[in-house]
This record gives C-alpha cells, structure tokens and sequence, in this order.
C-alpha cells in the first residue's frame, strides 16, 4: 500500500468535494422547488456518493466512509497483482440486472459487490475486449488472474449500481447491447443512446453486440411452438411453411450486420465482438441441424469474438478458443464464498496433483448425479440414466501423465478412467469390468477400440486402486499398479486434456462408485 498525491488524483478528491457539496445545496434547493429536471446531475452525485463509500469499504473505513473514502484515493487500498507469471486460462464472467431486491433470475448488488471486492483482495484484474481476443487469436501474454467482467441486454440496473464499484476497484466491464432497444426509443429497463455514451466516457465500460432482433422468442411451427433467432427456421405464416436454409442464412446474416453498424455508426466505436442470446449458437436447435455451422461460418466474417454461456464444460478460456468463447454465468444464489470456490476451481491445476475430497474441487457433471461427501466422491446413475460423466475442471491442459483413483464400487457394471478430455466426444479412457479392460478412443463422438484383454477381476463390494496413463499417443490401464493392457502409439500428434470418471450399467439407476483418492502425477520423457 503506498500514497499517491498526483495531480490527477488531487483534482480527483476536488471535483468528488465539490460534487457533493453540491449535491446537498441541490437536495435543498429540490425540497424548496427550486430546480426541476435534475435527474443526470442527481445520477452523478449519487454515483460519486457511493463510489466513496465502496471505496471506504474497501479500506475497512466503516461508518466514516466519507472521510476513509476521500483519503482513500490517495493510496491504492489493495496491493496490486505484480506477480512474472502469466495466465494460462482466463475466465469470463457473466451477469445480468445487478438488483436490490431478490429476483431469482438475477444477482444482488450486496452479493455483487462482495464478489468484485473478493476477486481484488485475491489480486485479480480485468481485462478489455481487445487484450482478451490478442490472446486468443496471437497468443499475446496476459497477467495470471486476468479476466472478462461482462453484462447482457443493456439493462439500466447493469450499469447504474455496478459503476460506482467499478470505479472503486479500478475495474472495467463490457456490456452487450441490444441495438434494437438501446437505439431506439427510450425505455425505463433499457439503456439510451446518450447514457451508452457518457459509458464511453468513463473509459470503464466498452459496449459491444448482443443482437437486433434476436432476443425475443419466434414462432417455428405451424402450432405456434416458439425457439431461437439464431438456431431455428422460423414459420413463415404468411405463406403457410417454414423460412428455407437461404431464408434463414439471409435472415442472421442481415441481423448480425446491422446490429453491429448500427452501434459503430451511433456510438462511433468499433464493434468486435458478440454475445449469443440465451448462449445459443445453433447448439440448441429444435429444427435445423444445419444451425451451428450456418451460423458460425456467417458469423466469423462480421465478428472475430463471439460468447456463449458454458454448462457442463471447462469453465475458463484457453488460447485455443478462437470464435467461440466460454462465459461463467454468475448464479443468483452465490454468495461471495461460493463465487470464489466455482473461481479457483476453474484455475489450471499443476501437476503432480492430489484430491484428498475434503471439499469439492471442481468436478463438473456432464449427466447423471455426483456429491463430495465424507472425503468421498460419489457417482450415481439415476432414474432416467444408465450411466454418469464427470470430469475435473482446470485439468484441459495436462499432457503426459499418470491417473490412478481408488475406487469403492457399490453396483454397475463397467467403471471407466477418462484421460485426454477435451469433451464428451472427445477423450481417451481405460474401462474396468469383470468381463475385459479395455482401451477407446473417441475423436469427434465416433467411438474406436484400441485393444481389449478379457478379464475376471472383482470390482462390486471392492476398492481397488485403478490407474491410466497417457504418453507419447500411447495409453495404458492399470489394476492396483499391475499393467493389465496398453495401445501401440496412436499418431505423432502429441496427446493433451483433463481427468474424468465414467460409470455404466445397462439398467437404469443401477451404477454408483466411492471414488475414495485421486492421485496424478507427470511423467517426463
């Protein structure tokens, strides 16, 4: 902590006194009927009011926060993050409205400001649209804890009460707009033209696309079944069928364009990126298969950024992400603790790595059901699956390493070690039954049986110590540190993804393990 007397942050502290004062001459003058429309003077006062009150906070100034929050611009209140080493993987954080009052849908400000306060004391920083996307397209170098703060629809209660604590923490955020709202005639829920604007102004807030007319639900059957601008071909009622693929090509391409012209031209900015309503780039489709390619190769041309919301995947971002870009969507019900957990567990873990399960350490469901229980995972099927799928978060990076999990099985036929996961469709893995150990590969969701040695191994009602290990393109399975079968070398292309389990059993909700350690270790060349 160190004090700064610039000038800057001499006239800073002025112009905040000078606000205020005024402030209070104006609420007097309001009371007497004296001045009439106030309302952008009354936001601004108001701003700085609790910009030093945030600021206060954050120095623990408590009731005093006007005085704490004045001397508090002259030093930085928490130590910045100066440490060499560089991200890995950055995540991007998404919320919505920011409210006083429970909503379900959206987050509370008391909960909002804790969670910024949390990721400032633990030294992360925001970064900006251009830093994000030089370091997935050109690999450009970015501070360990690094990431995106973004908004969604251009809501008024995104800005109005998240401004003041970004100016607090010297953060900056990006909002995608809808340019069909925001430009057009002034609304009570959405954001004007003029307050995107003095947005700009403040040099903490970037605007970018979120759509046109993609954010409202279109009729896409004769019955009146309702799906998504960007993934479905509509119902043409007019002419009594649905829009072709042309029509629909046409159709996003002309929205994508002119949303983004229409926010260059109005807002004299540059626009690179885009946010998918609903986080659907044509991966939801009810109608058309051929959404998600249609509209990624429309897309790519207009915007070389694009966000989608991640469930069920990696949290963070890797360089390697390139038109498509995970985002974090914050829940309504995350305190600050909570946020900071779902945080460090999407960070890349080092090897050698050890899971002793005391708590939960990132482990993300793809189907079925898991807990962390009495320094236990647990994995069940349920009643309308006959198997389960988890993996670690965190771990997308691993290369070359040595996977061994002592598993407890309770029913289930086959108990599978997943190794090199990049997605469901995508990984290596050793299957465990009392039938074979048995090596596939899965590129793309086809499914390819490397080898296969027939077994007679006891697994129901038995811990055993299962291992996999992936090397050089070559995989190996593992029971209690016995080699029972390994590939030949698969290719020369070096092979690299995160940890997983998966169970099955050919009845439904008849599969569960205790996995009871985890223990992964690198091997060098």
């Amino acid at each position: 902590m160190y004090a700064d007397v610039s000038f800057s942050k001499i006239m800073q502290v002025l112009s905040l006194i000078t606000l205020l004062s005024l402030g209070v001459i104006l609420t007097l003058n309001l009371e007497m009927g004296f001045i009439g429309n106030t309302n952008l003077f009354n936001s601004l006062v108001k701003n700085n009011y609790e910009y030093l009150k945030y600021k206060s906070d954050l120095s623990g100034g408590g009731n005093a926060f006007l005085i704490t929050g004045l001397l508090s611009t002259f030093k930085n209140d928490v130590e910045e993050n100066s440490s060499p080493e560089t991200a890995n993987l950055v995540p991007v954080l998404l919320y919505h409205g920011i409210l006083d009052k429970p909503d379900e849908k959206n987050v509370l400000l008391d909960n909002f400001k804790e969670q910024m306060f949390a990721l400032k004391r633990a030294g992360w920083r925001t970064i900006t649209i251009e830093e994000l996307y030089k370091y997935i397209d050109k690999g450009e170098k970015l501070p360990d804890k690094s990431f995106l703060l973004t908004f969604d629809d251009g809501r008024k209660d995104s800005y109005y009460p998240v401004d003041p604590i970004l100016k607090a923490l010297d953060y900056n955020a990006v909002i995608f707009v809808i340019s069909k709202y925001s430009l057009g005639q002034s609304s009570n829920y959405y954001l004007n033209k003029n307050e995107l604007k003095e947005m700009l102004k403040s040099g903490r807030w970037e605007i970018q696309s979120h759509t046109k007319e993609g954010h409202s639900l279109y009729v896409m059957d004769q019955s009146g079944a309702q799906g998504h601008f960007y993934s479905d071909r509509l119902w043409l009622s007019d002419l009594n069928r649905l829009e072709s693929e042309e029509e629909f090509t046409t159709r996003i391409t002309r929205d994508f364009q002119e949303s983004k012209d229409d926010l260059e031209k109005a807002l004299d900015i540059n626009i690179i990126s885009f946010a998918y309503p609903f986080g659907d780039y044509g991966q939801n489709s009810v109608n058309f298969s051929k959404a998600t390619k249609i509209v990624l190769n429309t897309i790519t041309p207009i915007y070389p950024i694009t966000f989608y919301q991640a469930w069920g995947e990696f949290t963070y971002n890797s360089a390697s992400h390139k038109i498509l870009v995970k985002r974090i969507e914050v829940a309504p019900d995350w305190d600050a603790q909570k946020f900071i957990e779902v945080i460090n567990a999407g960070r890349n873990k080092e090897l050698p790595f050890t899971d002793d399960l005391e708590k939960d350490n990132g482990w993300i469901l793809r189907w079925g059901a898991r807990s962390v229980e009495d320094n236990q995972l647990i994995i069940k099927s349920t009643e309308k699956s006959s198997s389960a799928l988890i993996f670690l978060d965190g771990t997308q990076n691993w290369a070359d390493y040595k996977f061994n999990a002592k598993v407890y099985t309770s029913k289930g036929e086959v108990i599978t070690l997943i190794a090199n996961y990049k997605d469901e469709l995508n990984h290596d893995s050793c299957l465990f039954s009392t039938k074979y150990v048995r090596i596939e590969r899965n590129i793309n969701g086809t499914k390819k049986i490397l080898v296969q040695r027939k077994g007679d191994s006891i697994f129901k009602g038995a811990t055993r110590d299962l291992g996999i290990v992936t090397h050089d393109s070559q995989i190996s399975c593992y029971i209690d540190n016995n080699l029972i079968v390994e590939s030949k070398p698969l290719d020369t292309i070096k092979s690299s993804g995160g940890i997983g389990f998966k169970i099955w059993d050919p009845i439904l909700n008849n599969s569960e393990i205790k996995i009871k350690s985890i223990n992964v270790g690198p091997i060098n060349s």
